[in-house]
């Protein structure tokens, strides 16, 4: 039986800043020109909303069927793909042992509090990219590994 499911993430909105400033400001440019009298040739004004609008649907889309992340007692999963998806499990009892655990952030991403958790067994690294509060989310790991690793070292 599958254990509960503590914290389900995602790629963070933040991420898709310039995807979403970059439709958004198509749309602006469409509705200023309309209130100016700006007359634009109809084939122009479909392609910039088309262009804003499937622009602003990609990030979208990109971040609700992209990479997730799922935070249980047990184990870390980490789900890649849209079509092909490639589950991949990372138990927290072997990584009572963990050489590297970490967050990295640019300063934007850290103005904007988010970022990645890298964590690296034996040479294999994982991430959990550009997630919110990424310091939560490792504090939350670690405290996770310490917990199995003490149920591993107790005497039965």
């Amino acid at each position: 039986m599958g254990s509960k499911v503590l914290l389900t993430l995602r790629h963070s909105r933040k991420s898709f800043l310039l995807e979403y400033s970059c439709g958004i400001l198509i749309l602006i440019l469409l509705v200023i020109a309309y209130f100016k009298g700006i007359d634009l040739p109809k084939w122009a004004s479909y392609l910039m909303f088309t262009v804003a609008f499937t622009g602003l649907g990609a990030a979208e889309l990109g971040r609700f069927f992209g990479d997730r992340y799922k935070i249980t007692e047990e184990k870390l999963m980490i789900i890649q793909g849209i079509i092909k998806n490639r589950n991949q499990n990372v138990y927290y009892q072997p990584l009572g042992f963990i050489p590297d655990i970490h967050v990295r952030q640019s300063a934007l991403q850290r103005i904007l509090d988010y970022g990645t958790v890298y964590v690296v067994i034996s040479g294999n690294r994982f991430e959990i990219k550009n997630v919110d509060n990424p310091n939560s989310v490792l504090e939350m790991i670690e405290d996770l590994i310490g917990r199995n690793k003490h149920e591993v070292l107790k005497p039965q």
